[in-house]
């Protein structure tokens, strides 16, 4: 059964929720040493992309920054006719296509189709065919060198050249190892050897039982999709829980307990998840924030 048909039957039976409306949100941080919440981009400003070598003309909204290695999280909008010769990053890119339409190459990526760039592998030319917002991803500083081949000793295996969301199947996290807690979907488009960094879609319907708090090892971060979700944080300040709409975007830093019986969706949530290892959850009872 298709995981909409899922989400539609579980909208029409769910009961309701344990009240989650967001609780004294704090202020929207964006450096990755704490923290990154309560932010959805339509309150963030565009601003000119600049990195050295690369051509003007491309806006975005920061989502999060860490400021000793200079990776970034970022909505790009890419207008129609703009154009970038082949060449590469000085760090891993990816990009994930919210509406529109690029080429990159020979491939023509339009909505929800993604993209993984190791350092200094060449790729490209670019050319926008219909004004474009995507995702878009620097493990590093974002330099770029027009050129047709790649940087001697690039990770040029590990590339990513084109996946696409409509394409791909729904696994369930509990039957691929990466949960315990039944009703999470995925659709792995990243997954790098040696329980490397990941990148993939989840889904989770309503109507699933309370689940315990979990936290991970590594940092994770996410970006809704469609539908809705409330999310609980255990941040030093107490429990917090906000209510997440398409377009909203946190990053959390490592061993940070989060979801337990105030999270959950009233319909359905499909987010889109990035962490720098493989994903790995500890569960537990309480909230036990800091």
């Amino acid at each position: 059964m298709k995981l909409r048909l899922l989400l539609a039957i579980s909208f029409a039976i769910a009961a309701p929720l344990q009240s989650a409306s967001t609780q004294n949100a704090p202020a929207r941080n964006r450096d990755r040493g704490q923290y990154v919440g309560f932010i959805n981009e339509r309150d963030l400003a565009w601003r000119p992309f600049e990195a050295e070598g690369f051509p003007t003309g491309v806006e975005v909204k920061l989502l999060s920054r860490d400021a000793s290695s200079g990776a970034v999280s970022l909505i790009a909008r890419l207008p129609a006719g703009w154009r970038n010769a082949a060449g590469h990053h000085d760090n891993d890119m990816e990009m994930f296509v919210l509406s529109g339409a690029v080429k990159i190459g020979d491939r023509r990526f339009t909505e929800r189709c993604f993209t993984y760039v190791p350092a200094g592998v060449s790729y490209g030319p670019v050319v926008v065919e219909k004004e474009t917002t995507a995702l878009w991803f620097f493990d590093g500083d974002a330099s770029f060198k027009a050129s047709t081949m790649s940087r001697a000793g690039a990770a040029a295996e590990r590339r990513v050249e084109f996946k696409n969301y409509f394409d791909e199947p729904w696994e369930a996290a509990v039957e691929n190892g990466f949960s315990k807690q039944h009703g999470i979907f995925m659709k792995i488009l990243k997954r790098l050897p040696n329980d490397g960094p990941m990148t993939w879609v989840a889904g989770s319907f309503a109507g699933r039982p309370p689940r315990r708090y979990e936290a991970h090892p590594s940092a994770e971060e996410g970006w809704l999709l469609e539908g809705e979700f409330n999310l609980a944080e255990c941040l030093p300040e107490g429990l917090k829980v906000w209510h997440m709409t398409g377009g909203s975007y946190f990053y959390r830093p490592p061993n940070i307990r989060h979801i337990g019986p105030n999270s959950g969706s009233r319909s359905y949530a499909i987010w889109l998840f990035r962490t720098p290892a493989k994903l790995a959850s500890e569960y537990f009872d309480d909230c036990g924030a800091q």
